[in-house]
């Protein structure tokens, strides 16, 4: 507990002794105020090593422990106040609790100290998971607010869906390929056209568990690439889902320029090598009685065995894709 810093202010000084001599052998850095106006000093003076409790007494001259509390709260919200309160003004520390922000009330006089090690322990302790959640807020705000940035950036088409297809994203190069603006919030089954509600309907007929990808024809001889994700916070049942469109027409131009290359290629090789290898049958014949001549010979029929081997897989790479011949 070496990290925690607290604050102990009671006008009575003996007890301020002793909770401050109590704490300090629990682990805690311990400072002191005889009063209210002391006390917020203190805090004024230490918002680099600041305070994570405030343990005050709440019947005090010069400034109480409720109006401490408050001022003090204004000064660092996430200071963790603990109330000290006679039994006969309980009543007004439980308003505190609830009005202004009090963590833990203690009734005096203390029965043990351990109550009050207890109740600064808890209070750090929850301290602490209300900062590392206010931590994790600003990291998915950081992190929504770049992941927003990059979709509206991205040059394909994105779009996300709740799970009653009311549309909740759509990216600029989405409203552009649609041709139609302020998409968020509409039913995708009215702003999308028949082609992607069709896609969309049928994925979520089979599931939509899974993702799919699928390729359309688009307008002005283009082709795109459909892919869904479900989007789901529970693993058996999606919530929405997300649409990308991808132009891949430039991609499909040169798969198919690929193939017909490939395809000139073996044309290209074929007449001139069965001849080859028709000459070299013949001349194997002939070189029957001359051993050097005829090994000469074996070697280039094994290496013309060698090219049509690989012009049949060439032209088993082209057949695999017929429609893009």
């Amino acid at each position: 507990m070496a990290s925690e810093h607290v604050l102990v202010v009671d006008d009575d000084e003996n007890l301020r002794y002793l909770m401050s001599v109590t704490l300090k052998r629990a682990g805690y850095r311990v400072d002191s105020a005889g009063n209210g106006v002391e006390a917020l000093e203190k805090i004024q003076s230490s918002k680099e090593d600041p305070y994570n409790v405030l343990v005050t007494d709440q019947m005090m001259p010069v400034m109480g422990g409720i109006e401490l509390l408050k001022k003090a709260k204004n000064l660092d919200p996430h200071l963790e106040v603990i109330v000290i309160t006679a039994a006969g003004t309980l009543k007004a520390a439980i308003s505190a609790l609830k009005e202004s922000g009090a963590f833990d009330y203690l009734l005096k006089p203390i029965e043990s100290m351990n109550q009050l090690t207890n109740a600064v322990e808890n209070a750090c302790a929850h301290r602490q998971l209300l900062l590392e959640h206010q931590w994790l807020q600003t990291q998915a705000q950081i992190e929504a607010q770049r992941l927003k940035s990059v979709v509206a950036c991205s040059g394909d088409a994105i779009m996300s869906g709740s799970e009653e297809d009311l549309i909740k994203i759509a990216n600029p190069a989405a409203e552009a390929l649609l041709k139609r603006a302020n998409l968020v919030g509409e039913k995708a089954q009215d702003c999308l056209p028949q082609n992607l509600v069709s896609i969309l309907n049928d994925w979520k007929a089979g599931g939509g568990s899974a993702p799919a990808a699928l390729e359309i024809s688009w307008e002005g001889d283009t082709v795109q690439l459909v892919s869904l994700t479900p989007v789901s916070e529970d693993r058996n049942r999606p919530q929405g889902w997300v649409m990308t469109l991808r132009d891949i027409t430039h991609q499909k131009d040169l798969d198919r320029f690929k193939t017909k290359m490939l395809a000139d290629v073996v044309n290209q090789i074929q007449p001139p090598l069965t001849q080859a290898m028709n000459a070299l049958s013949e001349l194997s014949a002939l070189t029957a009685k001359d051993a050097q001549l005829a090994s000469l010979v074996n070697q280039l029929e094994q290496t013309c065995d060698h090219v049509q081997n690989w012009v049949e897989e060439l032209r088993g790479l082209i057949q695999t894709n017929p429609a893009e011949r």
